[in-house]
């Protein structure tokens, strides 16, 4: 027997030093990697770190630092992975990777090193002890929405999962408080011992999941739940605080290569006026997932040129962060063209980021050519040809746009695609109330009538359709939600459809908005005065 232990023991001493010479050689090498990128984005001036003061309320809360590398031109580039943080006092706070977690009350300072720079930043823990209450719409089902527990896909379908549902990303928490509290008497949680419901040992694969393994005990969602169940399952009181915004930093970032990736920060802000880092509770999307693809901890990291949006939800707040990815073009000199307009500027400006040069100006008979078909939706006459190609005076292009806007041609081209908009056709309106409402689009064409008191005119259209033709847009718009849903599209440039039923998946628009721009429309009445095919409005 105490061969055996000998053995053992032999064994673990022999098995520690072959671990520590392995990891010596191993460590220096990833050591050396990191300060050969670090050297690669540099060189830099100065360290910039968000927060710029760590305070955690309770055990329940987490921080996301984000280091950023100022260069002397201004320019900047995320130094979040690369950098080494140590915490000076380890039983007030942690550090995983990036991201600091509470472990008990007291003051410390976090150090934060990359390459030749250190920056230190203080740190305060306060309420470990005395735990916020988990609330049920900002802890429970922003717990859920991060693990995509009440997705569409999942137990936010319209009919839910085996048995299960919950409202779609927790936009109806009164149906959620049905659900998870009083259905089926209450048998996915266990107050008495919250590591035993249903509502944690499914996700966690401790039993059969059809959705697999969503969860684990480690994850701050995790922690979330457990403590919400412990709590007692108690939905929220009167008056309890609510999200009423979100911000994401940084908003709007360039990532240069040879850097490829940026790390976002999200805070909620609340009713009481307190506020909070989320960017662990958060999700994430990216619009453009062949350019920049984003994690659950709010990585983007991507490669090539071009932009993408990153959506970041929590609940029902929704906000984006803008990131311009770049191939650095050794050699590129901005040609500095002039630029004739203020969208001229807005281009360039982009092209000037992206490293695109701008494209020649074209031709004069390419210049024709574009205009007369964007304009008129006709190639010009060859006489017209003629006459533009030997005109020698400056300025002639403007006066060639000029001339085709008070044409007829241009007035009737863009009538059409009005009407096409509307839905001007004769199953809609018939065949008098479609030449009436095409002659009253190609007349405020040709009075070149203001754009908002065109909208006005329509919208506040009223009377018969013959009479009044800009009434036919409520006779194509036939009732409340067609008129909701077209105006929203038309006029606010917003598909705005989905949040009919519930909350918008992707945007910010709520059925709230829905309906609250359906009530202008809702008292619009049609009705049929004779059998001539006239509607009154």
């Amino acid at each position: 027997m105490n061969m055996v232990n000998s053995r053992s023991k032999m064994f673990c001493v022999v098995t520690l030093v072959v671990a520590v010479i392995a990891a010596g050689p191993v460590g220096a090498a990833s050591a050396e990697k990191t300060s050969r990128q670090i050297k690669a984005l540099g060189p830099f001036e100065k360290l910039d770190v968000q927060p710029a003061e760590v305070q955690l309320q309770d055990r329940y809360d987490r921080v996301q630092v984000v280091v950023t590398g100022v260069r002397a031109d201004g320019s900047v580039a995320d130094l979040t992975g690369l950098s080494r943080f140590t915490v000076e006092t380890p039983d007030v706070v942690s550090a995983s990777g990036s991201r600091i977690n509470a472990l008990g009350n007291g003051r410390t300072s976090l150090r934060i090193d990359v390459g030749e720079h250190s920056r230190r930043i203080p740190v305060q823990v306060a309420g470990f002890e005395k735990s916020r209450v988990v609330r049920f719409e900002t802890g429970l089902l922003a717990a859920l929405s991060k693990q995509g527990c009440n997705s569409g896909g999942c137990h936010g379908a319209p009919s839910g999962k085996g048995g299960f549902r919950l409202s779609l990303r927790g936009f109806n928490p009164p149906l959620d408080v049905q659900t998870l509290i009083r259905e089926q008497f209450a048998r996915r949680t266990n107050p008495l011992d919250p590591s035993e419901s249903l509502l944690l040992r499914k996700p966690t694969m401790q039993v059969a999941h059809g959705g697999g393994q969503q969860l684990q005990a480690d994850d701050p969602a995790y922690g979330l739940i457990h403590g919400w169940i412990g709590e007692g399952c108690r939905p929220d009181p009167d008056g309890a605080a609510r999200c009423v915004r979100t911000e994401v930093f940084p908003r709007d970032r360039v990532v240069k290569s040879p850097a490829t990736s940026q790390q976002l920060r999200v805070v909620a802000h609340f009713s009481d006026g307190s506020s909070r880092d989320i960017t662990h509770l958060a999700v994430y999307s990216s619009s453009n997932a062949g350019l920049a693809t984003v994690d659950r901890r709010g990585l983007v990291t991507g490669g090539g040129t071009g932009q993408t949006g990153i959506l970041v939800r929590f609940l029902d707040k929704m906000q984006a962060a803008r990131v311009t990815l770049i191939e650095n073009r050794p050699g590129f000199v901005w040609p500095n063209p002039v630029s004739a307009n203020k969208v001229d500027q807005l281009v360039h400006g982009r092209l000037q980021v992206l490293q695109v040069p701008p494209s020649p100006a074209s031709s004069d008979g390419q210049f024709l050519r574009r205009v007369s078909l964007d304009l008129t939706g006709l190639l010009p006459t060859v006489e017209s040809t003629r006459a533009f190609l030997s005109d020698k005076r400056p300025g002639k292009r403007g006066r060639l746009i000029e001339r085709l806007l008070v044409s007829d041609e241009h007035a009737l081209f863009w009538a059409s695609k009005w009407a096409d908009m509307f839905r001007v056709t004769r199953g809609q309106l018939g065949s008098r109330g479609v030449d009436k409402f095409h002659r009253w689009l190609v007349a405020s064409i040709q009075d070149n009538r203001p754009y908002d008191q065109f909208v006005t005119d329509l919208l506040t259209s009223q009377g018969d359709t013959f009479g009044n033709p800009a009434a036919n847009y409520f006779r194509a718009a036939a009732d409340t939600s067609d008129a909701t849903e077209t105006t929203a599209r038309h006029f606010l440039g917003i598909r705005i459809q989905c949040a009919k039923c519930h909350n918008h998946p992707y945007e910010r628009w709520t059925q709230a908005n829905y309906y609250g721009i359906a009530a202008f429309f809702n008292r619009i009445q049609r009705t049929k005065p004779d059998k001539s095919g006239n509607l009154v409005v």
